[in-house]
């Protein structure tokens, strides 16, 4: 083993298992708080194919995705890092905060080319998310 593989030794990373204990503590600690008023309607192919990766599906598909269009009040809990994640969220109007870990932050103002990214991916959120 040289000195590199010596400084990045597995041992100096945590286990896949090690993580996945801390996120359910800090799920336990912040609470997701439900929408003000959700509403079942369809938004037109054009406003779908603003978004990624919805933008590459033909128009006959992207009709078909079934979506909601939630409302939270300002500084309501969106969705909680390690939590169980059913859905996709996109930014369609104003401004929330990502919280990746308890240290870091960043804002996503809608209209701006982060807000076009899905907000979350994968079977749990990797963030917490506040309006």
């Amino acid at each position: 083993m040289n000195w590199l593989s010596n400084i990045i030794s597995e041992k100096d990373h945590p286990e896949q298992n090690d993580l996945e204990l801390e996120i359910p503590l800090l799920s336990e600690q912040i609470r997701k708080n439900e929408p003000v008023s959700v509403e079942r309607q369809t938004l037109d192919s054009a406003k779908l194919k603003e978004f990624v990766p919805l933008r590459n599906l033909d128009e006959k598909n992207a009709v078909l995705i079934s979506h909601a269009i939630a409302t939270y009040s300002p500084n309501s809990t969106i969705f909680v890092l390690g939590a169980d994640a059913d859905s996709v969220h996109y930014l369609l109007e104003g401004e929330i905060k990502i919280h990746p870990n308890v240290d870091n932050s960043y804002d996503i103002i809608a209209g701006t080319s982060s807000s076009f990214l899905p907000l979350n991916s994968g079977k749990k959120f990797g963030s917490t998310a506040v309006a």
